[in-house]
């Protein structure tokens, strides 16, 4: 609730998230940055993408390896595949002489199955902070998107339900 309380993201569905992470196999803390990930997504680009990030997020982190085509399903997850090259080159320390040559080391490194899960989850991550917010902390361009017109009428629409959902009754006399 509190995160939900704090972006444009419904209760529903950061709780969805929340436990589509758990059961995945992330921790707490992991599911946490994954889901303000999640709300980044969804506030810059909508509901869908933040879907498809989640649901790609799942299968790395599930099977514990990633290919091509998790690239792909990044990327229509609105997340910048070259961004994702650039952050495995750093983890892989690899060096190409310029840009493109260090891209296409990497992609050559993912084809041959030389690039856990892990590490393609932590390249989405910071691709994903780097194009929504400069680098700043995950959820924050999330935090910034409620303050606007559009979010503080989609937190106007959840706080009903999110105070319902907040009240604990054993405090309440006669409950």
């Amino acid at each position: 609730m509190v995160m939900a309380n704090q972006t444009p993201a419904d209760t529903q569905d950061v709780v969805r998230d929340m436990a589509r992470f758990a059961t995945a196999g992330f921790n707490e803390r992991e599911s946490g940055v994954m889901t303000a990930a999640t709300a980044d997504l969804s506030a810059a680009f909508g509901r869908q993408q933040a879907e498809s990030f989640a649901y790609v997020a799942s299968q790395l982190r599930s099977s514990g390896r990633s290919d091509r085509g998790d690239l792909r399903q990044l990327n229509s997850a609105g997340v910048n595949t070259g961004s994702i090259l650039d952050s495995l080159g750093r983890q892989l320390n690899i060096q190409g002489a310029d840009q493109t040559a260090t891209r296409a080391a990497v992609l050559a490194r993912v084809r041959g199955g030389g690039v856990s899960g892990d590490q393609m989850l932590q390249g989405a991550l910071s691709a994903i902070s780097q194009r929504l917010d400069g680098g700043a902390a995950l959820g924050s361009f999330a935090r910034r998107q409620s303050e606007t017109l559009t979010g503080a009428l989609s937190n106007m629409a959840n706080a009903s339900g999110n105070l319902l959902l907040g009240i604990d009754f054993s405090k309440i006399p006669g409950m």
